[in-house]
């Protein structure tokens, strides 16, 4: 057969439709010239005798094409294994048509192995293999057993009360899984698909100081196969309201734009946040035409008219207490008198009031000092254009606005969030040439006897929030730490309290340590043993009452808890036993394995075993590592269909504790 397949390929050779700059067969081309009966395709097929006996039937004369079975064959392992993909080399924008272009309305991202599945899993920083980039239709049944769920093992609760191993799964708990993160959110799914209010992840930049290597073949490409992968099953757990947060550099980031607008929908874009993550310093600084400072932060809702997210606001423009005035406040308010006056609207406690300008006093500001502001602070307004989500919140309660300027109103509200927090506050509405204007209030810091005004959160994050963060948490990650204050605002416009955040890059647990601090519940995946390792300790010192970060804006003294479990791995009792045993028992292990399941499909069996000589002449470290390579890297984790197979030794606890988190029992 196998010489069939060669003849077959040299047949098919001859169409330079099929055929890659690098004259490999392009094997999504030949099905997809199939499925549409192409006439060329036909013909070439029709000219050799044996193809023609393959996959032709003759009845009353006319030759009947077995497109069924050519696909079988050509989608088969054992038909060209190593080809994935019609693309060759490119990456770029291309049309419907598959046409690489400059410019359309209409675009999607194109490059290599895109329609493949990426496992990408590492558990060391320093660990290297082959990847094996699974076709969604070529490799299906792989891609399947991959998606599957899996086992889960080592399952601990961590309290005040210190860690405990456990049988059954809290899913009010916080949770943190070791493992592939991709595979680990299919295993998710099951539980808690479209529950997660919110996804931050700092993502691997695809930079060369990224700490796990990625193909070689295709960098660029594995990296945007790797992420596709990711944020397909991603937005499967964001629930209808949910909002992702992508966090990248200069790098990939439009690449990642275009890509997460394929998946999620352009119009679901929400805004891209410039971070200033450093400041220009020494004599390296210099030698840049343009200093890079920045990082992006992509913001995506699952869908954007049903996204729920809360209006935060950022201090700004500092006026002290003894310095000249600030242009930007010009009047007081003073003497408002709402007694008797037209009530236009209350809603929950919330109200509009029709005023006159015999109603308030207004004294202007422009010759006063720093001070008067200081002392009446509260009563400080600007005029402003009222737009965005306030004239929105506004109109909401005003059945009409007359366009005559005299016409005034007053907006009596008690806010439940933000640092006018369960205060009566009055907002000041009125029309100047027929546009709707607001009251911008200021406020005095109470430590600092400061004025500052207030205004809403924009899409340029300017503030030197990653500036002294190395002791954040007790944990260092060189060039990746994340400050706590920029989580606490993504988590703050983003959620409430209780909704779940989800982290499938966790590092060192940033993400986590915040959103416990905010009383949210979090779940964060990481498959690196170091990153694992500084996270788990990391929680386990919020839980005790860490007071760095932001423990002291949030008042935190500790508390709450968090589930920690492991994927199980298929193979690694083999893995246990080549790093374990002694030296003369590895020819064992060769002998064991020569008929196990567990080895790579692509590995001969038949050369294993007429290779057992030459493996017992090689050195001890060769030998270790032949035995790794030979274990099929790819499928390490057992599948949860699999946990009652006795080949698995798996202990009675962990079956009970995967039921119960599987809801099976």
């Amino acid at each position: 057969m196998k010489d069939h397949y060669k003849e077959l390929v040299e047949i098919l050779k001859k169409d330079e439709r099929l055929v890659s700059k690098e004259n490999t067969l392009l094997k999504n081309e030949v099905i997809n010239l199939s499925n549409h009966t192409d006439e060329k395709l036909l013909k070439l097929l029709l000219e050799e005798e044996t193809v023609k006996n393959m996959f032709f039937k003759n009845v009353n004369g006319i030759e009947v094409f077995d497109k069924q079975k050519f696909n079988w064959v050509i989608n088969s392992k054992e038909f060209l294994p190593d080809s994935y993909t019609k693309f060759s080399s490119k990456i770029g924008l291309t049309n419907q048509d598959g046409k690489f272009i400059k410019q359309i309305d209409d675009i999607v991202l194109a490059f290599p192995n895109k329609d493949c599945f990426l496992e990408f899993d590492s558990t060391t920083e320093e660990e290297k293999r082959k990847e094996i980039f699974y076709n969604d239709i070529i490799a299906k049944s792989e891609i399947d057993v991959l998606k599957d769920k899996k086992v889960f093992i080592n399952a601990k609760q961590n309290s005040k009360s210190g860690e405990k191993n456990i049988t059954e799964f809290d899913s009010k708990d916080n949770l943190i899984i070791k493992g592939n993160n991709l595979l680990a959110m299919y295993s998710l799914l099951p539980r808690y698909k479209e529950q997660v209010k919110l996804m931050y992840w700092d993502i691997l930049y695809n930079t060369n100081n990224d700490i796990v290597p990625y193909n070689d073949s295709f960098k660029h490409s594995s990296w945007l196969v790797m992420m596709k992968n990711r944020l397909e099953v991603g937005k499967e757990l964001l629930k209808k309201e949910g909002i992702i947060f992508i966090q990248c550099d200069g790098n990939e980031m439009h690449y990642l734009k275009v890509l997460c607008d394929e998946i999620f929908n352009r119009n679901n874009y929400i805004a891209t946040i410039t971070c200033k993550v450093k400041a220009p310093s020494g004599v390296a600084s210099g030698s840049q035409m343009i200093f890079d400072c920045s990082e992006y932060i992509l913001v995506y809702a699952k869908d954007k008219f049903n996204m729920k997210f809360n209006h935060i606001n950022e201090d700004a423009e500092i006026v002290g207490e003894n310095s000249k005035t600030a242009d930007f406040y010009k009047y007081i308010l003073k003497n408002v008198k709402l007694e008797n006056k037209k009530l236009i609207k209350e809603i929950d406690g919330e109200k509009i009031y029709q005023i006159t300008p015999n109603d308030y006093e207004i004294e202007t500001m422009n010759s006063q000092t720093a001070k008067d502001y200081y002392d009446n602070y509260e009563k400080i307004f600007r005029t402003a254009a009222l737009s965005g989500g306030r004239e929105k919140i506004i109109k909401n309660y005003l059945d009409t606005l007359e366009d005559a300027n005299e016409n005034l109103y007053v907006y009596e509200h008690v806010p439940s969030k933000g640092k006018r927090a369960g205060q009566v506050c009055y907002d000041l509405i009125y029309k100047k040439g027929g546009v709707l204007m607001l009251k911008d209030f200021a406020r005095k810091d109470k430590k600092n006897k400061q004025i500052i005004k207030e205004q809403h959160v924009t899409s340029i994050f300017n503030n030197d929030w990653w500036q002294g963060i190395a002791s954040e948490g007790d944990t260092t990650l060189k060039n990746g730490k994340k400050p706590e204050i920029l989580l606490k605002t993504i988590i703050d416009m983003a959620t409430d309290e209780g909704d779940i955040v989800l982290d499938a890059f966790f590092g060192t647990g940033t993400t986590g340590a915040v959103a416990m601090k905010m009383n949210r519940k979090f779940i964060g995946i990481e498959q690196l043993d170091s990153h694992v390792e500084k996270a788990v300790k990391r929680i386990k010192k919020v839980i005790v009452g860490d007071s760095s970060g932001i423990s002291k804006d949030v008042e935190w003294k500790g508390g709450s808890s968090f589930t920690y479990m492991e994927m199980a791995k298929n193979n690694m009792r083999y893995i246990d036993k080549i790093q374990n045993s002694s030296d003369d028992k590895l020819i064992e292990i060769y002998e064991e394995l020569e008929n196990s399941e567990f080895i790579n499909y692509r590995i001969d069996k038949e050369t294993l075993k007429n290779s057992t000589e030459d493996f017992k002449n090689l050195d001890i470290t060769t030998q270790r590592k032949i035995l790794l390579d030979m274990l099929d890297k790819n499928l390490l984790y057992i599948n949860y269909a699999d946990i009652d197979d006795e080949e698995y030794e798996i202990s009675d606890e962990v079956k009970k504790f995967n039921r119960s988190y599987y809801e099976e029992q």
